[in-house]
This record gives structure tokens, C-alpha cells and sequence, in this order.
């Protein structure tokens, strides 16, 4: 057996995902400063107020019909520990985290008996779906006792478990490019919002478990039936739980040759498009007119009128943000800066992450022929309308009027493109088979080894270069 196929054999992307999870995944979890990563304030209040039965919040209208607050009364210990624990925003080097400054933070207790109204506008946008494993570990603490900063740390844990529990799904399902869901999901980035209560870490989840069932399903020429297509049906309504931004992926649904065609396109391709659509509907139907930017005056209703009456010049504005910024969005996806996007990671590491992603790329279409031109206008349809819904959600949410940009958008919003990506080069169910006991290896064979160690590479770079990067909040 040739070292390639030892590795192979011994490194399985199961295995790899599940392992670079505990380890590296777990040490982000505890090295990773409280509120750390991008929103991480509101994401815990809103999982503790999911954790006290409280989903959809509450609103208190303030001078001029704005709502001054929109969130939902917590232990007042939980609100305290966001000021006690000032790690979130500031620079590392400027505002090392000391030993002492934990201690403090872990001495403060729940205090449930005095609630406080916290505002987490942004968060209260999600889905409820996407914050129940947080919710799991902050009803855990408080059930136990413990005080605050724990209830943070187990809500980082659950997170980082769901996650990687559906991805091993996902890898199960999928019949080809597993190494590069394993890079991606290990990657700077994603594994910094998996082992952080960041709803990203589900959305990725969620849509590669979708995504990899449509791969599977794809191979086969018959209707999905029995079980299959109460799967499908499942992960369709979960894509529908997640942002609302990346429900056109649902329409990848058509990739699958037999939903193209009645009887599959009715019974089947249909209705899951209608279930994912209906449980954005639900969602959206709970939310209210928000202002969710304070620092800068932002008039939704008034970009919307622009739309309803410009929708060419707003179309050329979203265009052109994209085209811009594509290289910084790329970065960003990548994971070149962590926390609040003020932790850079080291240039060489970078540099060797960059090359061994470049290499994978191209292991994964090695051998492998494009998609069809159909389901490549398909996938690239479908890729560039979520790109197209995540700008127009900022400029209408977050951009002011007049504003010539798009303010807001992060490379993060687009991870759940990863497969679509590989998709578009390397076709959708394109894998290795192994070759017969003595013979040379396929081409195809060739490319999956060296996949498993670009993918082995990218892990162990990503894991020393987020963990290394983010040991410097820490001082004395």
C-alpha cells in the first residue's frame, strides 16, 4: 500500500473533522476571550433568554416611534458580565486580558432575582432554531448554579458540538469534495464562530447538511421516496430556519435530475421549496420594523422606496460592492483577521494557508468534468442570488441614505457558498475509486491523496494560526 493510500485510509475526513473539532475547536472555546468574536454580547442574551422560555423578545417604543429597547430581561449578573469582561472590541495588544480580569469575570454572579431589559436588536433578527444549543448550556448552568461566565463557556461548547455533529452528517452523505467541506469547516474563521456562540456556526451547518443531501440525492436517476423524502423535507425546512438571506440554495434542489421532470418536480422538488420558503415566511412574519444601527442614522423604509423606484441604480450599487470588495470578502472567509476583525492572523501563516487552499482546489477538480452547463448556470444562479440578498440585506439594514457603498457586509456571510463553489469546478458528485489491488492509481486517486493533505495541511495551519493569533489578547 502506497503512503498516500496509508493516509488516506488512516486520516478519513470523518475523522479529521471530528478530531480537529475536539482539539482545536475545543482550545478556541477557552482561549477565545468572553465576547471575543463578532456580536458575541447579543448572541449570549438572546440564548439566555431562549433559555428562560422567552423567544421573540420584547419592544419598547421610544421618542419618535423607534423602538429604544428590543430584547428581553435577563439575570442582571448576565448583562453585567458583558462590562466586566471587556475583551469585546478592543485591541489586543492595547487592552491585554490578565488572569485577574477572568477571576472577575467568573466571580460575578447570576443575580436572576434582580432581571434587567439588555437590548440585542441584531440577534433578536435570527431564528430561534440557530441559538438552541447555546440556549441548552445556559439553561445547564443555570440549572447547576453556576455563574455566568460558565453558562458562556457551555453555551461555546454546545455550539461547537451541534455543529460538528451535523457536518459529520453532512460528510456522511456527501459523495465527493469531503476534503474541502474538512478544510473549510476547520478553516480560521468558521472554526473561530463554531467554538463561539455565533448563529454563523449552525448556518453553516445547516446548509451543508442540505447541500450534501442534494449531492447524494443527485446520483440517482429515481424520485426520492420513503425516507429519503422525509429527509429531504427536514433539511429543506431547516434551510428555511436559517437566514433568510441564503434561501435561494433551496432552488439546487433542481440538481437532482429526477425532481427536474414530473412526477418528482410536484410531489417532491415543490413542496420542499414551499416548506423551506414557509418557515422564512413564519420567521419574518415575527419580526418588526427595527433600527438595528444606532452609531449612524439609517432609514430603511426610505432605501426601500429607493428600490421600489431605482431598482437598477440600487442593483449597480450591490454590483459594485461585490466586485470591489471580493478580494477583502475572500480574506475575511479565510479568517486573515479573527475576534472583532482586529486579530490578524501571522503573514506566513497566511501565505501557507493560501497555497495549501489553492492546492486543494485544484486536487478537487482534478479529473473530475465540469457540471453540465444547465446545472452550472444552476449553481451559479443560485450562489450569486445569496451574495446579491446579503448586500441588499445590509444596504437596506445597515448602509445610511445616500451612502454610495454597502457598509456592513463580512466575508463570513458567505461560507455557506463553500460547496457551491468546489461545485462549479469540480462538478457535484465527482469521486475516487479506488483501483484494483496492484494497479497504478486513477488520476482521480492521485488528486484524492493529495486533497487529504492539503485538507491535513489547512487544519493544522488554521488550528496553530487562530490559536496563536488570539493568545495575544492575554497579558501578565
Amino acid at each position: 500500500m502506497t503512503p498516500g493510500r496509508r493516509l488516506l485510509r488512516a486520516a478519513t475526513p470523518q475523522r479529521t473533522l471530528l478530531l480537529g473539532s475536539l482539539l482545536f475547536g475545543g482550545a478556541l472555546v477557552f482561549v477565545t476571550p468572553p465576547f471575543g468574536t463578532p456580536d458575541e454580547p447579543a448572541h449570549l442574551f438572546r440564548a439566555w433568554a431562549i433559555s428562560q422560555g422567552d423567544l421573540v423578545g420584547e419592544r419598547v417604543r421610544g421618542a419618535g416611534g423607534h423602538y429604544a429597547a428590543e430584547g428581553a430581561a435577563i439575570p442582571a449578573g448576565v448583562a453585567r458580565l458583558r462590562d466586566v469582561a471587556t475583551a469585546a472590541g478592543t485591541q489586543p495588544v492595547a487592552h491585554p486580558l490578565t488572569g485577574e480580569a477572568l477571576a472577575r469575570a467568573y466571580a460575578v454572579a447570576l443575580d436572576a432575582e434582580h432581571p434587567q431589559l439588555v437590548d440585542f436588536r441584531n440577534s433578536l433578527q435570527l431564528p430561534v432554531a440557530l441559538y438552541l444549543p447555546q440556549a441548552l448550556g445556559c439553561a445547564a448552568a443555570r440549572l447547576a448554579g453556576l455563574p455566568p461566565l460558565a453558562g458562556l463557556y457551555l453555551a461555546r461548547l454546545l455550539n461547537l458540538a451541534a455543529s460538528t455533529a451535523i457536518l459529520l452528517w453532512a460528510l456522511a452523505r456527501l459523495p465527493a469534495h469531503r476534503w474541502w467541506l474538512v478544510a473549510v469547516a476547520l478553516s480560521p474563521m468558521l472554526l473561530s464562530l463554531r467554538a463561539s456562540l455565533s448563529a454563523d456556526a449552525l448556518n453553516f451547518a445547516f446548509a451543508s447538511a442540505f447541500l450534501a443531501e442534494v449531492a447524494a440525492l443527485a446520483r440517482s436517476s429515481t424520485e426520492p421516496a420513503g425516507g429519503d423524502r422525509a429527509r429531504l423535507f427536514l433539511l429543506a425546512a431547516a434551510l428555511g430556519c436559517m437566514k433568510v438571506t441564503y434561501l435561494p440554495l433551496i432552488l439546487l434542489l433542481f440538481l437532482v435530475p429526477a425532481l427536474r421532470r414530473p412526477p418528482g418536480r410536484w410531489r417532491t422538488a415543490l413542496p420542499a421549496i414551499g416548506l423551506a420558503t414557509l418557515c422564512a415566511a413564519a420567521h419574518l412574519a415575527t419580526l418588526a420594523p427595527t433600527q438595528l444601527r444606532l452609531d449612524v442614522p439609517v432609514d430603511s423604509p426610505a432605501q426601500l422606496q429607493r428600490l421600489l423606484h431605482e431598482p437598477f441604480a440600487v442593483l449597480a450599487i450591490l454590483l459594485r460592492d461585490l466586485a470591489v470588495h471580493a478580494p477583502r470578502f475572500l480574506a475575511e472567509a479565510l479568517g486573515n483577521k479573527l475576534g472583532w476583525l482586529d486579530v490578524p492572523l501571522a503573514p506566513v501563516a497566511l501565505v501557507v494557508l493560501s497555497l495549501a487552499f489553492a492546492l486543494l482546489i485544484w486536487a478537487e477538480a482534478a479529473g473530475c468534468a465540469r457540471p453540465p452547463r444547465r446545472d452550472l448556470a444552476l449553481i451559479l444562479g443560485s450562489a450569486f442570488a445569496v451574495a446579491l440578498l446579503v448586500e441588499l440585506a445590509l444596504w437596506l439594514q445597515w448602509t445610511p441614505l445616500g451612502d454610495p457603498g454597502v457598509q456592513g457586509v463580512q466575508g463570513r456571510y458567505f461560507l455557506p457558498l463553500a460547496l457551491p463553489f468546489i461545485w462549479s469546478i469540480g462538478g457535484v458528485g465527482c469521486e475516487a475509486t479506488p483501483s484494483r489491488a496492484g494497479a497504478r492509481p486513477t488520476q482521480r486517486e492521485r488528486a484524492a491523496t493529495i486533497a487529504a493533505g492539503a485538507a491535513l495541511t489547512a487544519t493544522f495551519v488554521s488550528a496553530g494560526a487562530a490559536i496563536s493569533g488570539l493568545l495575544a489578547f492575554y497579558g501578565g
